[in-house]
């Protein structure tokens, strides 16, 4: 195996050499989420333009206590310590039942490719067609318990498409789009050593 291949890239050779596998990719018309900003003129209030004249450095800490400040503050200052074009997320520290995810220095389409990663969503493939150009800095919360026709209206939050309306300004929308996709030719069952 060659050392200067990816992980994915060594872990397929092995595959390929243990299985006889064979496959190629192809583009295929499948069901996918489109996300689309549907108010052109304006962008959520979680979803910010990156500004040009800052470095991707991490910020000095903040000052105030994290447990006592709020969920987007304490996302907010967990994104200004994450690396540049790398989308973080976790649980909120002083409510267990919020999510937050965000990143800086992230383009459109980097975030929704990595939308079906940040939520169980029923189709993985998310396709960039707000039109947004250039790299935004963003957090986003919700409460991943609770779904769009839970009848839960104690659950303290939003569900992610709601959290994706309000917060960025985004709505996922199903279409039929273009997806890559590996197609396997053959597979053979492994002869015992």
């Amino acid at each position: 195996m060659p050392n200067d291949g990816t992980n994915a890239q060594k872990r397929l050779m092995l595959l390929a050499d243990h299985f006889t596998l064979t496959s190629h990719r192809e583009t295929r018309q499948l069901p996918v989420f489109a996300l689309v900003m549907p108010n052109a003129e304006r962008l959520g209030p979680q979803l910010r333009r990156h500004p040009n004249d800052t470095t991707c450095e991490a910020d000095a800490p903040e000052v105030t206590s994290r447990a006592a400040a709020g969920p987007f503050e304490q996302a907010w200052v967990l994104v200004r310590n994450t690396p540049c074009g790398r989308i973080a997320g976790g649980i909120v520290q002083n409510d267990r039942s919020q999510a937050w995810a965000g990143g800086r220095r992230i383009t459109v389409d980097r975030l929704a490719a990595s939308l079906g990663e940040l939520t169980p969503l029923d189709l993985p493939a998310v396709l960039d067609q707000t039109g947004l150009e250039g790299e935004f800095d963003f957090v986003l919360v919700w409460n991943p318990q609770i779904q769009e026709l839970s009848n839960a209206p104690e659950a303290a939050g939003l569900t992610f498409p709601q959290a994706l309306r309000e917060q960025l300004g985004l709505r996922l929308q199903r279409q039929t789009g273009a997806v890559e996709v590996i197609v396997v030719d053959r597979v053979e069952r492994p002869m015992p050593d």
